[in-house]
């Protein structure tokens, strides 16, 4: 029994005590996205230098008939992975050591070599064997900073006073291999083949423009060693001379490379095309208005419509061009030539205004003498809109040029004395001058009587309407009883042209109708009602419109202005303009011959006061002529209403 007693509550205290010390279920915490890629970043992270986390101090290569052995002095930023001037296409090392220990290397898919390098400084050497090349190429991604070179049985490009140019250094076997080992089957490197295009410029000095294009192969680099052409001297910097050879090397990721050259002045040269092995040329000939180019030898090319001017040549190997040039004779000439002149003058009450405007053409710089009226008072001169300085004495005015195409204008002012005849400016320029205007204004205060100038300009027409006035006067002072003698025709056309011309042709109507009319009044007679009354109020509305017509004509010629009739090249009234093709040193004239307006109102008057008593005479003889034979016939009168018979009986 005790011993229950004893057992019972030990098991319940084990049982307390198991559930009490044994561990919880095992749980493990995942770390988020944005944590992992934080950690990824962290370890992928780039080194801060890059791309500049080595670089190679210098280049030791040394190039024997079987092996070439590569030393590079590199100090490496950080740990990193530096690529190796070996390719699979080009040269490819058996053995690469960083120091005394073999190096961890690695290719591309692109056959680029990379060796690890760990942070410091290291000095790896790469050899292997070219008995299977007679030509290829180390390409540098990062150039070093000094090369030096060893090399028995090789030519190597790409190297200038210890330094890298162009990216690679190219080497070529001096003597190519005869016998060659089959152990190697890597592929033969392409030979370099190019095309050269030269443009010689024969200006006032002459240029060569050389362009080298790559052909094959055509990726990495070219170099290339082009003989100059006799007389020739470099200009450009990107390629140096040598024994008389423009040397340079193509980069690897470029097409073409260019450069300039200057070529002595000569009478004749040579070119010669070069073997088709070699290169390919193709020359091109710019002649200028300084040399003429002739040549023979080589036929040109045919060009295109739209490719420069010039000659152009494909030669084959060996053949020749020759070029003579020759310097055309100058003709002696202006140097400064007047493209078009425009005087334009506006008189005042006390002074006119004028504007001489100038557009030349100069070859040559220099002074340009203009001479004004000695009256004048200049106030402006401009050239190309710039105000330039005036004289202080004198009106000989020295316009400043420049070579090429420029606009001078000058503004003045001269005395005017109010008289019958106005004359435009006398200008004297140093040469011929073309295209020629000459614009005049005359003030409206003034009645234009004649114009005068160069042919293509205005006209006054009046005259000659007078003319037609007088002969037509003439003939119609010929028929019988009509009361217009020949002074009355003069006087009635000459003051209508000036004041209302279009009514003259109405009052000629008028007269010739009622003349007609007093003519055949017998005839009218034969007409019935209707016709005769017709014919009646006709004449009356004629006679009604034709004496308004003279009527406005006096309030027009008294308060108007004369209408002259001055038309051409533009004219109007008060505005004249000229135009000459050329002239040679002092510029055309013009003028205008006018009187004063108040002369004209006085003729105006007188011709009023003519007009009213050759009315009144005009009237009594219409009057009669309107009334001859009668002035209205009326409709007969019915005759009265008279019974029938039959009407009376009933």
């Amino acid at each position: 029994g005790w011993l229950k007693r004893i057992v019972a509550p030990a098991a319940v205290l084990l049982l307390c005590i198991a559930g009490v010390g044994s561990p919880g279920p095992a749980r493990a915490d995942i770390p988020s996205a944005d944590l992992l890629g934080e950690l990824e970043q962290r370890l992928t992270k780039p080194p801060v230098c890059l791309p500049s986390c080595a670089a190679i101090q210098r280049a030791m290569v040394k190039l024997s008939a079987d092996t070439l052995t590569v030393q590079l002095d590199i100090n490496a930023a950080d740990n990193v992975a530096f690529p190796l001037p070996a390719t699979t296409a080009q040269w490819w090392p058996l053995d690469v050591r960083d120091g005394d220990h073999a190096a961890i290397v690695s290719r591309s898919d692109a056959g680029q070599l990379s060796i690890a390098l760990k942070q410091g400084v290291h000095t790896i050497e790469l050899s292997g064997p070219v008995t299977h090349v007679d030509r290829f190429e180390l390409p540098f991604q990062t150039p070093p900073g000094s090369v030096s070179l060893d090399l028995k049985g090789w030519r190597a490009y790409g190297e200038q006073d210890g330094h890298l140019r162009g990216g690679a250094l190219q080497f070529e076997r001096e003597a190519a291999t005869v016998g060659r080992t089959a152990a190697s089957l890597a592929p033969e490197p392409i030979t370099p083949f190019f095309r050269i295009s030269r443009t010689f410029e024969f200006g006032i000095e002459w240029r060569i423009r050389t362009t080298l294009a790559r052909v094959a192969p055509q990726s990495g680099s070219i170099p290339f060693a082009i003989p100059l052409v006799a007389g020739e001297s470099l200009l450009d910097g990107g390629v140096r001379v040598a024994d008389g050879k423009v040397i340079g090397v193509l980069p690897p990721d470029s097409a073409e490379i260019s450069w300039e050259s200057a070529l002595a002045t000569v009478d004749a040269f040579e070119l010669k095309g070069p073997a088709i092995a070699d290169w390919s040329e193709q020359w091109t000939l710019v002649p200028s208005n300084f040399w003429h180019v002739d040549f023979d030898g080589i036929v040109p090319m045919k060009l295109a419509a739209d490719e420069a001017a010039g000659p152009r040549f494909q030669p084959l190997g060996g053949e020749v061009l020759k070029v003579r040039l020759t310097r055309p004779t100058p003709v002696p000439g202006e140097t400064i030539t007047v493209e078009s002149v425009n005087l334009t003058e506006q008189p005042g009450a006390r002074a006119r205004r004028s504007t001489l405007s100038l557009r030349l053409l100069g070859s040559q710089g220099g002074n340009y003498p203009v001479r004004i009226p000695d009256d004048a008072k200049i106030f402006s001169i401009a050239i190309n809109g710039q105000p330039q300085p005036i004289p202080s004495t004198g009106t000989s005015l020295p316009l400043p040029l420049i070579p090429g195409e420029q606009h001078a204008e000058v503004v003045w002012e001269s005395p005017i004395e109010t008289g019958a005849v106005l004359r435009t400016s006398a200008v004297e320029l140093p040469d011929r001058a073309y295209n020629i205007g000459l614009n005049l204004a005359l003030p409206t205060d003034r009645w234009p009587l004649f114009v005068g100038g160069p042919l293509l300009g205005p006209a006054v027409l009046y005259w000659g309407l007078m003319l037609v006035v007088i002969g037509v006067a003439w003939l119609i002072s010929r028929i019988p009883t009509l009361p217009l003698t020949t002074l009355d025709g003069i006087l009635l056309g000459f003051g209508m042209s000036l004041a209302n011309l279009p009514s003259t042709v109405l009052v000629a109507a008028w007269l010739l109708m009622l003349l007609v009319r007093q003519r055949y009044a017998d005839r009218l007679q034969g007409f019935n009602v209707r016709s005769f009354q017709l014919i009646q109020v006709l004449l009356a509305l004629t006679t009604i419109a034709a004496l308004i017509a003279l009527a406005a004509s006096v309030p027009m010629g008294l308060l108007g202005t004369p209408e002259m009739h001055i038309v051409g090249n533009g004219s109007s009234a008060y505005d004249y303009y000229w135009f000459q093709d050329q002239a040679q040193k002092n510029l055309p004239g013009a003028f205008v011959i006018s009187a004063p307006m108040w002369l004209y109102r006085v003729v105006m008057l007188a011709w009023s006061l003519w007009l009213a008593f050759a009315i009144m005479r005009w009237a009594r003889w219409g009057w009669l002529a309107f009334t001859a034979g009668g002035t209205w016939k009326s409709r007969p009168a019915r005759p009265p209403f008279a019974p029938t018979s039959d009407q009376t009986s009933g």
